[in-house]
């Protein structure tokens, strides 16, 4: 088993940890509990006055203005802070906004119709739009400034709109979100209105920083998530929230309890239902009607409605996925190619692209392409879809778009949009066959190897009492474990369906969760092993005592025993006397 040790060989643990993740001691302090003096000046980002005074302009003029939300969680969560600013702290209510009806981004054509039909006098774009300069220039030449304010890579800006996006300007915090670069905004017109209104909203900033997968190393990234999570005045986070158990971490929190009910309603909700979403998000104080099993029709507030709704589309959502992936005409390549492709044709399913091609970097362990095939105009047809990189290929859209072989590749590194055409996808298999990613780190990089197998019970304790810490740039740590002459008595199966794996070995349980068949064979084949484990640690709580726990990664079995396999009766039949 390859792994490779990061950079810092500190002998306490702790601190070794925080070394590899670029924290010193001196620093450790201000990241772990970051203050308010994190928080950067809103008037070092270009161009960030010319949209406070566009704003103020039409504010002034009681101008009609509108607000595009884009179809994610970072694009609902930004428009509901811009949107309940405008309305609850400023008072300010000629004010409409336009939802896309598919998870697309941006300026799309049916959304420029729409905007073009309604002619408000200012278009505001969160957490999307500064690449749309030919649908900038088309507002602006019917009367309709743009104001954009994203975080979104892009080549430069508009000539057309006022963008406003840490990437392009040369100063500012570039690991701010859509969301994050609203509250920068609304920073900048506290400071111009004299009012202190923008930290209201930290809440619904701190669920668009986390769900967009921003890296959480910059003070002020961290500080906007950490209060908004423990100062939560929006009445949907709040309701949501009530499900955080005590020591729960504010960053895993938010990634698998309140982003996933965001998202399967923007993915697989109905119209309706993402207007409910965003009502609520804008504290929309109504109610609605839902059948309930032994109930019948139930009137609940928004809030509780959305909360049920988000459990039932979770649920549609996996069934969803699963019907598309067992499809007889779905197909999944990834033997010989060092990328895995999915390549399907449910029409209904473009939302779910992104969601299926991290599931296929779970399971195969490569960046990964999700592809529709969609008909065209001419007869011909492409491929649209989502690629996700792996932590080994973190530049995967980058790679994708050197190939030459895309339509487009729009997004963020790891998680973007993609189109194909025929032709050249045929190209990209032939290309990529037998071949490997260039520069992939392909072994596991690790903070510390356990050559002995002697895991002491300490250093688990001692990096459990981190766990609600861990988010990406400060990632939970792997370890390397190498265990000698495991006997097989040690092995044992867990779980409902028999899938789990308990090893214990000196006093400490490792566990295999999901595993294959082919896992399971390996592992509970008789005989004494050595088994090479990446793992991370943990500490189970159960009737007020701790159990030490190492979680399994991956594993290789490297050497069996075989005289264990052996069956000494049979030698025995023959007269040689073994085992007596």
């Amino acid at each position: 088993m390859k792994y490779a040790l990061r950079g810092s060989l500190h002998e306490d643990l702790v601190t070794r940890i925080f070394e590899n993740r670029n924290v010193n001691i001196e620093q450790r302090k201000a990241f772990l509990n970051p203050s308010r003096d994190s928080i950067q000046n809103p008037a070092i980002y270009e161009n960030m006055d010319r949209a406070f005074k566009a704003v103020k302009y039409h504010i002034e003029t009681n101008g009609l203005i509108l607000i595009l939300v884009d179809s994610d969680a970072d694009g609902y969560c930004s428009s509901a802070t811009l949107i309940n600013y405008f309305r609850l702290s400023l008072k300010y209510k000629n004010l409409v906004f336009v939802m896309h009806k598919d998870k697309k981004h941006g300026l799309t054509k049916e959304v420029l119709k729409e905007i073009l039909e309604i002619s408000p006098d200012l278009v505001i774009i969160p957490d999307a739009g500064s690449s749309d300069y030919k649908e900038h220039e088309i507002l602006a030449n019917n009367g309709i400034g743009v104001v954009v304010l994203d975080h979104h890579e892009c080549e430069k800006y508009s000539d057309y709109a006022i963008v406003v996006n840490n990437q392009l300007s040369p100063e500012g915090n570039k690991t701010l979100s859509g969301g994050g670069m609203v509250l920068k905004f609304i920073e900048y017109m506290d400071t111009q209105f004299n009012i202190g209104q923008s930290e209201y909203y930290y809440d619904l900033v701190a669920v668009s920083l986390v769900a967009d997968g921003m890296l959480m190393i910059e003070p002020e990234t961290r500080y906007y998530v950490l209060e908004g999570l423990d100062n939560i005045t929006n009445p949907l986070l709040e309701l949501l929230a009530e499900k955080r158990s005590e020591g729960a971490g504010v960053f895993e929190f938010i990634s698998y309890n309140i982003a996933p009910a965001i998202n399967a309603i923007i993915r697989v909700g109905t119209d309706s239902d993402k207007r409910n979403l965003l009502d609520a998000m804008i504290c929309e104080n109504r109610t609605e009607v839902i059948k309930l099993r032994g109930q019948g029709e139930v009137e609940l507030p928004l809030v509780e409605y959305i909360l049920k709704m988000a459990d039932r589309l979770k649920s549609k959502q996996t069934r969803d996925i699963k019907k598309i992936i067992e499809d007889e005409n779905t197909i999944i390549m990834t033997e010989n190619l060092p990328i895995s492709i999915m390549v399907h044709e449910n029409e209904d399913a473009q939302a779910l692209s992104g969601l299926m091609a991290s599931r296929l970097v779970d399971k195969y362990g490569k960046p990964s392409l999700v592809l529709r095939k969609v008909n065209q105009d001419d007869g011909r047809f492409r491929y649209d879809g989502s690629g996700r990189s792996t932590n080994t290929f973190k530049n995967f859209k980058d790679y994708l778009l050197s190939t030459d072989k895309f339509i487009y590749c729009a997004g963020h590194q790891g998680a973007f949009g993609v189109s194909i055409d025929t032709q050249k996808m045929s190209e990209l298999l032939s290309s990529l066959l037998y071949q490997s990613l260039p520069n992939e780190d392909a072994c596991h990089i690790v903070d510390k190897a356990y050559v002995d197998g002697r895991v002491g019970s300490m250093d688990i304790i001692s990096i459990d009492e981190l766990k609600q810490h861990w988010c990406r740039g400060f990632d939970k740590p792997q370890f390397y474990i190498k265990l000698s002459g495991v006997d097989s008595a040690d092995i044992t199966t867990m779980g409902a369906t028999g899938n789990t794996i308990k090893i214990t070995h000196d006093y400490i349980s490792y566990i295999k969760f999901k595993c294959t068949q082919e896992d399971l064979d390996v592992l509970l084949k008789q005989g004494r092993k050595d088994i090479e484990i990446i793992g991370t640690f943990n500490v189970n709580e159960w009737n007020g005592r701790s159990f030490p726990q190492v979680f399994i990664e991956d594993f290789e079995v490297k050497e069996v025993d075989v005289m264990d396999d052996i069956d000494f009766n049979d030698f025995n039949a023959f007269g040689f006397g073994f085992g007596a």
